[in-house]
């Protein structure tokens, strides 16, 4: 909703559509060739299906790998490939799609409490996890049957970005709250594996630091 809200502002301020001016300013000033709104609920290029499991509900998981993202506007209705996921944030976190005043101001946090009720930090549009081998910066979104993760360093030079294709595996507990499932943990491992190299994942057990596996998923201690 509050994405949402932004593109309506946003629409207010610069007198054009958020499409065009989000294509113009973002898209193609990062040089994002395989980044856009589509025009159908179509994938353009080869794509993984996307299995929905709500919570059991749906039992076997149903597939919305054809599905219309276009009621999400601005909160959502974009498709990427992780190549230039990794470069948008690659040059976000380096100061090139934005000068250094607005990135602090991305970069300043409040708590915040996602849906599985863990509290993380989160800035504006993007929130931090503490590994490791350091900081990263990043956001991770989600759509029935699928989510993606995608985090980078304060310098570029480490990122990782990856995306699961089965959504709310897990069950619910008596308060309605998300139980960590096996796949968080071994999304956990993989994180750290994927950002600090072979060995950080013997050395978080050791210390036993909670791996944010998103906003919407919470956290999963490996």
């Amino acid at each position: 909703m509050t994405c949402r809200i932004a593109g309506l502002l946003l629409e207010k301020v610069t007198g054009m559509s958020a499409e065009r001016y989000i294509t113009g300013h973002v898209f193609r000033k990062a040089g994002l060739r395989h980044t856009s709104f589509p025009r159908t609920p179509y994938l353009p290029g080869p794509s993984s299906k996307a299995y929905e499991a709500l919570f059991g509900f749906f039992d076997p998981p149903r597939d919305y790998g054809v599905y219309d993202m276009s009621w999400a506007w601005t909160s959502g209705a974009v498709v990427s490939t992780m190549e230039d996921l990794d470069r948008f944030f690659r040059l976000l976190l380096r100061g090139e799609l934005l000068d250094a005043a607005l990135l602090a101001e991305m970069r300043k946090t409040v708590p915040v409490r996602s849906f599985s009720g863990a509290v993380i930090d989160y800035g504006l549009g993007i929130f931090p996890i503490d590994l490791p081998c350091g900081r990263f910066w990043g956001h991770d979104g989600s759509v029935p049957g699928m989510q993606t993760f995608a985090f980078s360093d304060a310098g570029g030079g480490r990122q990782f970005a990856f995306g699961v294709n089965l959504r709310n595996y897990q069950q619910l507990d008596e308060n309605g709250v998300p139980v960590p499932h096996a796949i968080d943990f071994a999304i956990g491992d993989h994180l750290l594996e994927a950002a600090c190299g072979p060995g950080a994942e013997a050395t978080a057990k050791a210390a036993r630091p909670p791996v944010p596996i998103g906003v919407d998923g919470g956290t999963a201690t490996p």
